[in-house]
């Protein structure tokens, strides 16, 4: 076994040529403790930032879930009743659901626009249009059944879809080369406000009226317009 006296794994026959550099060269040997130190130091600081930036994009994302949470339950429970028809009522008279039409665009686009209507002859047609300060726009077309009522559902079909585009939103709609509709927006939508909806008879002078409210989009509906926006579905040209 070796004489040489070991402490802690460092031979002492290297104490001396160590303290020689500590006595010759002090700068060197304490520059580099420094920037080893700081080395460790930066990369601690790293760290706490890096939790302190996920600790704050945890916050937000809750808060915002918590935001969206409440703001459907509100929504949910405050929403009212769907208008139907006055059954002791014999006359011609048309009722819509929901009773706000929306302009967001993505929105509009998956609301399915609903009105039922009475007391018109059987056999006739009926044209359903929007009306309000210089807006009079055809949003469909229902037939009469046999006990004199209708129904006009402006949804998902391909004719519903265009007359929400080009009737409410005053926008084209194109194919990219994926063939997938792109809603195309070259100016305003219809002003937000009151409007009357309209059921004009095609055979007879019968009409009913009914009001409805136009609103513009929701804080909600314009962060999925930017999200369709970004994959292609909506391009704005305003």
């Amino acid at each position: 076994m070796s004489t040489a006296c070991m402490i802690k794994g460092t031979d002492l026959k290297s104490v001396p040529e160590f303290l020689n550099k500590l006595l010759t060269s002090p700068e060197r040997l304490w520059d580099k403790g420094f920037k080893e130190l700081s080395a460790v130091s930066s990369y601690s600081n790293q760290k706490r930032r890096e939790g302190i930036i996920n600790m704050q994009q945890l916050k937000r994302f809750c808060l915002f879930g918590f935001i969206a949470a409440v703001f459907f339950i509100f929504t949910l429970g405050c929403a009212a009743p769907p208008n139907v028809l006055d059954r002791s009522f014999s006359g011609p008279q048309v009722v819509i659901n929901p009773q706000v039409i929306p302009l967001g665009v993505a929105k509009l686009m998956e609301t399915n626009i609903v009105f039922d209507g009475s007391g018109f002859q059987p056999g006739d047609s009926v044209f359903i249009s929007l009306i309000g300060q210089d807006v009079n726009t055809s949003l469909a077309l229902a037939k009469v059944q046999q006990d004199g009522t209708f129904r006009a559902e402006v949804g998902q079909s391909s004719p519903a879809k265009l007359a929400k585009i080009t009737g409410i939103l005053r926008a084209n709609v194109v194919t990219n080369e994926k063939f997938d509709s792109v809603v195309v927006l070259t100016g305003p939508t219809i002003p937000a406000g009151a409007y009357t909806a309209r059921a004009t008879s095609l055979l007879s002078p019968l009409t009913a009226e009914t009001s409805v409210a136009v609103a513009g989009p929701s804080f909600f509906s314009r962060i999925k317009d930017s999200i369709a926006g970004m994959l292609g579905k909506i391009e704005d040209k305003r």
